[in-house]
């Protein structure tokens, strides 16, 4: 008996096992469209009638099934204007099948678009979707506009409306103020963002309607009750859906694909569709938030508004009930959907892609670390460039170098024959004013243990000194200041030799020293440029 009632719960268990498969391949495997009808008298006035279509979190590794199931509703719902939120590719994913998709989107209003923190975990492919291949020439036509901190009018019934993007919020690459610098202020907006946390600032500055994602909207149903019982990231206060904040309105969308979990439960994707109308008066229920940002919560058939003072209506929202499509049954969702590696990936057993960044130190206080006590700083031409015990990790001879560095926008990388110190090339570096334009390397040599020194060559060709900084992380560091090495140099007119001692590669706070035998990253950067920078990088070795 005991025996009998120990297989039926197994028989339960593993029931409840295929049920709960079944639905998070259904809910993966599904694309929700929700359709939007938004009355506001400004928005209304340029986009009456028209069809808008938000897309966001795309995560596209092929052109498999989903792809082309959004390809055909696309098709079939003929929108007037495509907005896309960020995350097209899969972490550190290639970009073609991305732009494969792209090229068959022709709305006749065109497609806005900006980039989201997966962008930039491959730099080197994004070139890809402004410039011409292997050069710093802007594409003369293309179908897709990537606003990156900056904005275009959109000319239309005589009127114009401001479509605004912002670089990636969650990298620290927006900024807001820059992207409206050449709005008109009288005329309605529209601001594109790939996470909703700029929507405090946005709403600050007259901002009427921001698009958004990056949450997926949970992507599993329990993070709701989690958000509430544990602290999480404050981003998610902006799961899914409608926000409002003064005059401004949001919409968070759930986006297509997936991150951390290689499933969604109980949160399909979605396909969001809005209708902007003139007449924002025919509400059915109304709604008076008692905080400061409130939230639409989504009711099929029903009108829901806002006011801006109890006497006129200033949004109404109305929606009509959602039409799922699930995109088939086949052999490659389902490895997909369920990969292991991905979920070691929650277990915090690899990194995940929402938890790595870009060359963003997250103190302001680097310049106290310079530590030229224990490294030297030179320019002197009679430094040795060329020892015969010395063990090559950059020499940039050939062009199969350049692709080990990440790329990124207004960013230029080349081979060239001047300033060499080492064989017939250096890397000419042509860096913009960013927080921290410099390289991040792909690939490097993890065993460092065998080199007293390590050391670098760079010409400096202007005429005043540049701060230079040196980062570099084991495998245990992280992207904590406190758990990694930081250096900062002063570069002089002419050639610098750098060298640092091994020995003294540790960590900021506690000084652990580093695991020269497991070396994770290495970047070096300008901090907090302000202008355009032109130096040559050469024979970055160990001795």
């Amino acid at each position: 008996m005991q025996l009998k009632h120990k297989w039926l719960t197994i028989i339960i268990l593993i029931g409840l096992l295929l049920l709960f498969a079944g639905k998070a391949y259904y809910d993966t495997n599904s694309i929700e469209i929700r359709h939007y009808q938004i009355g506001n008298s400004s928005l209304g006035e340029i986009l009456n009638g028209l069809k808008v279509v938000h897309l966001s979190d795309l995560h596209i590794k092929s052109i498999g099934s989903r792809e082309n199931k959004i390809l055909e509703i696309l098709k079939k719902e003929k929108p007037d204007l495509i907005f896309i939120t960020g995350d097209f590719i899969h972490f550190e994913g290639s970009y073609e099948p991305f732009m494969l998709f792209f090229h068959q989107l022709k709305p006749p209003l065109g497609v806005y678009a900006v980039l989201g923190n997966t962008e930039y975990s491959n730099e080197n492919g994004s070139c890809i979707l402004c410039h011409e291949e292997k050069s710093r020439k802007l594409k003369e036509t293309q179908n897709v506009v990537f606003l990156r901190n900056s904005s275009v009018p959109l000319n239309l019934n005589g009127k114009v409306l401001n479509i605004i993007g912002v670089d990636d919020p969650v990298n620290k690459k927006s900024d807001l103020k820059t992207s409206l610098k050449m709005v008109n202020p009288n005329d309605p907006s529209i601001l594109l963002s790939h996470s909703p946390e700029i929507f405090k600032e946005a709403s600050g500055l007259g901002i009427d309607f921001l698009l958004t994602g990056h949450n997926h909207g949970g992507q599993i149903f329990i993070t709701k009750l989690l958000r509430k019982i544990i602290p999480l990231d404050p981003t998610l206060e902006y799961l899914e859906g409608f926000f409002k904040q003064g005059k401004g309105l949001m919409y968070v969308s759930r986006g297509i694909g997936t991150s951390y979990l290689p499933f969604r439960l109980g949160v399909k994707p979605e396909i969001t569709i809005f209708r902007f109308l003139m007449d924002s008066n025919n509400s059915i229920n109304s709604m008076n938030p008692t905080n400061s940002t409130a939230t639409l919560q989504h009711r099929n058939t029903a009108t829901l508004e806002y006011r801006n003072t109890a006497a006129r209506p200033f949004w109404s929202i109305s929606n009509t009930p959602p039409t799922t499509f699930f995109t088939g049954f086949n052999f490659t969702n389902l490895i997909e959907t369920f990969n292991i590696p991905n979920i070691f990936d929650l277990l915090g057993l690899t990194i995940s892609p929402h938890s790595r960044s870009t060359v963003t130190p997250q103190h302001r206080s680097i310049a106290a670390h310079k530590r030229q006590d224990t490294s030297i700083n030179s320019n002197n031409p009679m430094n040795p460039t060329n020892p015969i015990n010395s063990s090559i990790l950059f020499d940039f001879e050939s062009e199969s170098d350049l692709m080990k560095l990440n790329w990124e926008c207004h960013k230029w990388f080349e081979l060239s024959e001047q300033n060499t110190t080492s064989g017939r090339h250096s890397l000419r570096m042509i860096l913009p004013p960013d927080q921290y334009p410099g390289i991040n390397f792909e690939e490097i040599m993890k065993d460092w243990s065998k080199g007293n020194y390590l050391k670098m060559d760079i010409f400096n060709p202007s005429g005043e000194d540049i701060t230079f900084h040196i980062r570099i992380d084991d495998q245990k560091s992280g992207w904590e200041y406190a758990d990694r090495f930081d250096i900062n140099y002063e570069l002089k007119k002419g050639m610098n030799y750098i060298s640092i001692p091994t020995n003294s590669i540790k960590t900021n706070i506690h000084h652990r020293p580093l695991n020269l035998k497991k070396i994770r990253r290495m970047m070096v950067f300008i901090p907090n440029n302000t202008q355009k920078r032109e130096l040559y990088l050469d024979n970055i070795r160990l001795e």
